[in-house]
């Protein structure tokens, strides 16, 4: 029967010719056969099938030359993987051609071989040999072409039987899986690394593990190694710990066998702070709150990045948004309520959590959100996955982001009551935990910051005291090399009256004070600044130009961004960005800080 799967075929053959010369190929001792007649060891080769796509009468022929597979694959032909072995001794099966209708015949009679030669049939010789007591190959004629088929599957055999096909009996018996184990070569994965398996849809069983790693639980970690090194997940290998494991995926009869190496993955850890801005929120009519936008995120692969952050908060701000000093209702409690939100571990099966907090495991969509940044989550508003995309794009680190920004907060807010400083310092034990149990290695430790939009009225000094404040002592809990500043705006929530946001971008004093930071400081630097440009059409259009029609990153699936922007409504209007605006602050804000760390 028909299959269509061309990265199945090229890895196969590719396995295959790389085992051997295919002639001649040994058995191991186990399998070899002697006779009286010669101590000679019985050897098999490989006879392998080719399905031919194109409208002839003739569909299928067996091949036993490497060669006129890789030929005929050239002309179209579709490989079918090896179909059974010929030994070196047995029942002689004998090729004829029909010039006429295209057909490769197979038979044992010799008899019957000559009298076909007679009437026009070309004599091919022997081309593979047949066994007394082996698996039996069908075969069936079809009336409306005048061509036979072979098979081995009796389903296949019975299916056709009753689509026009007329059963002649068994052909020959072939040996079959005499060398069911093939060293198919070497996989190397990093800790969290998911890739398809070389047969999809085959099944694949893990023969043997020897983790080096450990397990990390409720957010430390144990002195129990972990479980396995890879699992299989449908058609995908996941790597679920480090150190080496034998695996084996079956094709029919013949068995596959992978050596297995999962490393240590390269982690970098990203602390997100501000305000809406940086938290998600996202400009609409009024403030869109950034659990209705998600789909407009970045799409990153599974085990990329990894999103932490509280949804509550998000949803308590968008229903109340009123204030006592500087909190929403439920924001003094922000810090305490850890456990809600902070997942056990990176990534094995999170169910185990502190407080099982994230719901169901990794491997089941919308399941918790250190998937939001993946299809198997619903997706993040705000820079975060664009900010993270971009970072793995360039470094190809994975990330820790940890996002503890609070929508409305004034920069006192961080200097005084250290908002969100709890939530960090719990998310780099977990860090590290993850790091000391062998799963990662240190990469980066990164702070970014997007606020003062709350300090429209707070003087250049006031502000700037503050938020040094804020920097050293976040630095000191957290050790980060850098922090960077996506630059905010002015804190209007309407355009100019000629529709224009240019009053958006004046140097009042909290960005005056932003930019004499960034300048003086060697370990706070200006990351982003490229959202000043975008206060009239004109130069929102020019902007996005750059990216020619196409986003320089994948979207999620159901999302909303219909076009490259070209008017300022595209990007926010009002104080907050559109998501798309945040995915363009998130990727200048990786490059930024790429250019200070590389």
């Amino acid at each position: 029967m028909r299959h269509n799967n061309t990265s199945r075929i090229a890895l196969l053959l590719s396995i295959i010719f790389a085992i051997s010369t295919i002639t001649g190929f040994s058995v191991s001792a186990s399998a070899a056969e002697t006779t009286e007649e010669s101590n000679e060891e019985v050897t098999y080769e490989y006879v392998y099938q080719m399905y031919n796509p194109n409208p002839v009468k003739s569909k299928h022929v067996y091949l036993t030359d490497t060669d006129e597979v890789q030929r005929l694959i050239k002309y179209g032909w579709e490989y079918l993987g090896i179909a059974f072995e010929s030994p070196s001794r047995g029942t002689p099966v004998y090729r004829v051609y029909n010039p006429n209708s295209g057909e490769h015949f197979y038979l044992t009679n010799e008899s019957e071989k000559d009298d076909l030669a007679s009437v026009g049939w070309v004599d091919e010789g022997v081309f593979f040999n047949a066994v007394s007591d082996g698996v039996p190959v069908y075969r069936l004629y079809y009336p409306a072409t005048g061509v036979h088929h072979f098979t081995m599957k009796e389903w296949e055999k019975n299916l056709l039987s009753t689509c026009g096909y007329i059963y002649e009996g068994i052909a020959f018996n072939v040996a079959y899986g005499i060398n069911p184990d093939i060293d198919a070569g070497d996989i190397e994965m990093e800790y969290d690394d998911e890739i398809e398996i070389p047969f999809p849809g085959k099944e694949g069983t893990v023969l043997s593990s020897s983790p080096t790693s450990y397990v990390v639980k409720n957010g430390r970690a144990t002195g129990t190694r972990d479980s396995d090194v890879v699992r299989f997940e449908k058609d995908y290998l996941y790597a679920s710990g480090v150190g080496t494991s034998e695996i084996a995926v079956k094709d029919g009869m013949y068995s596959y066998h992978y050596n297995v190496t999962v490393k240590p993955a390269k982690l970098t850890i990203m602390y997100l702070t501000g305000q809406s801005n940086m938290q998600g929120f996202c400009s609409g009519n009024g403030s869109v709150p950034c659990y209705q936008t998600p789909e407009n995120s970045v799409l990153l692969e599974r085990g990329k990045a990894y999103s932490i952050y509280n949804r509550e908060i998000n949803y308590v701000f968008a229903l109340a948004p009123s204030f006592t000093k500087g909190y929403t209702p439920g924001h003094k409690e922000w810090d305490k309520d850890i456990d809600k939100y902070m997942p056990g571990s990176l990534a094995r099966d999170n169910e185990k959590s502190v407080s099982g907090n994230t719901i169901g495991k990794r491997s089941e969509k919308n399941g918790n959100m250190l998937d939001d940044f993946t299809e198997y989550g619903t997706g993040k508003c705000g820079p975060d996955s664009a900010l993270c995309y971009e970072w793995n794009r360039l470094t190809g680190e994975k990330i820790l982001c940890v996002n503890a920004a609070v929508g409305g907060m004034k920069i006192d807010a961080f200097s005084d009551d250290e908002l969100g400083l709890n939530t960090f310092i719990e998310a780099k034990k977990l860090y590290e935990a993850e790091i000391s149990s062998g799963h990662y290695t240190k990469g980066h430790s990164l702070a970014f910051i997007m606020q003062g939009e709350s300090d429209i009225e707070t003087n250049y000094y006031t502000y700037k005291n503050c938020f040094m404040t804020f920097y050293k002592k976040y630095k000191d809990k957290l050790g980060f090399e850098k922090l960077g500043v996506i630059m905010p705006r002015v804190g209007n929530d309407d355009p100019d009256a000629d529709g224009t946001w240019n009053r958006d971008i004046r140097l009042n004093d909290v960005r005056s004070a932003l930019y004499d930071i960034c300048k003086n400081e060697s370990g706070i630097v200006l990351v982003s600044d490229e959202n000043k440009l975008w206060v009239t059409d004109r130069n929102v259009e020019y902007y996005f130009k750059k990216y020619g029609g196409e986003f320089p990153y994948t979207l999620r699936t159901g999302n909303m961004i219909k076009r490259i922007p070209e008017t300022l409504s595209d990007v926010h209007r009002d104080i907050h960005f559109s998501q798309v605006a945040h995915n363009e602050n998130g990727l200048c804000a990786a490059r930024g800080m790429y250019k200070e760390v590389k």
